[in-house]
């Protein structure tokens, strides 16, 4: 069984019904798609500017201290708008190790090669979301970087508040999940 295979039997997200899939719907599945990775999933954290979901990849805990961040992947979840997330992507490369823009599957298989291209010329990677799917269209070039120990923080804080599984709220947005 193929790993996308084994998410898609996995996947309580699966009542699509056929409907229009907006940005909230894509959330499920990048967050899945993270935590079989082994990284900590944060939405909506401010890193520069608001990012919708960043995953991050933490050194064992010992003691009180704050662990070391091993890598950070940013991922900005957009319908449509190519130019726009890239700009965003752009500006969360900068504070992050990998950064992605997560489309939905039917959008980037109508995509344009040049379309494509954008993403590769600027280093960013592009996911494509289907309901309990992620594949990786393009990948990301990998910035070998440490995170400013402000951002860090900011992550290690969001990751001790909020450690239950994700939860929708009333305005659909999701909370964070721990993986370890």
């Amino acid at each position: 069984m193929t790993l996308g295979e084994q998410i898609r039997q996995d996947c309580p997200y699966t009542a699509c019904d056929g409907k229009q899939m907006v940005e909230n719907d894509m959330r499920p599945s990048v967050v899945m798609w993270l935590n079989r990775n082994g990284y900590y999933d944060a939405h909506e954290c401010l890193i520069g500017g608001y990012c919708d979901i960043i995953g991050c990849l933490w050194e064992e805990r010992v003691g009180r201290r704050i662990p070391q961040l091993l890598e950070t992947i940013a991922i900005e979840l957009k319908m449509r708008k190519i130019s726009e997330v890239i700009s965003q992507a752009k500006g969360n490369h900068y504070h992050t190790n990998l950064s992605y823009c997560a489309m939905p599957a039917g959008f980037v298989e109508r995509m344009r090669l040049q379309s494509k291209q954008k993403f590769r010329d600027a280093g960013i990677g592009l996911l494509s979301i289907s309901p309990c799917n992620v594949d990786i269209e393009i990948f990301s070039n990998y910035k070998n970087s440490e995170p400013h120990p402000a951002i860090a923080r900011r992550l290690w804080n969001f990751k001790v508040r909020h450690p239950i599984a994700p939860v929708l709220n009333r305005i659909g947005a999701f909370y964070a999940q721990g993986v370890r």
